[in-house]
């Protein structure tokens, strides 16, 4: 799985989480620059990205997660 699919399908996860159909995301995105991602939210946004990829993340994966573009590495890495 490439980046840009990663991209796409974790765009649709937080549109539906954060119920906004004009979320746009881009790599360099974090939390303060999407409205209505807060540490509630986080919680499931991770869940929704755990079924939809079918995978775990750590506790660690998360923390190091520093934006949208290493949240991608860690899905792509995870995926294999």
């Amino acid at each position: 799985m490439n980046k840009e699919a990663v991209l796409s399908n974790l765009e649709v996860i937080f549109r539906n989480v954060l119920n906004n159909q004009n979320i746009s995301l881009e790599p360099q995105y974090t939390a303060n620059d999407v409205e209505g991602w807060d540490s509630i939210t986080n919680l499931y946004i991770v869940d929704s990205i755990e079924k939809e990829f079918n995978i775990k993340l750590s506790l660690d994966d998360i923390l190091m997660s520093r934006d949208i573009n290493d949240l991608c590495d860690v899905i792509i890495v995870k995926v294999k």
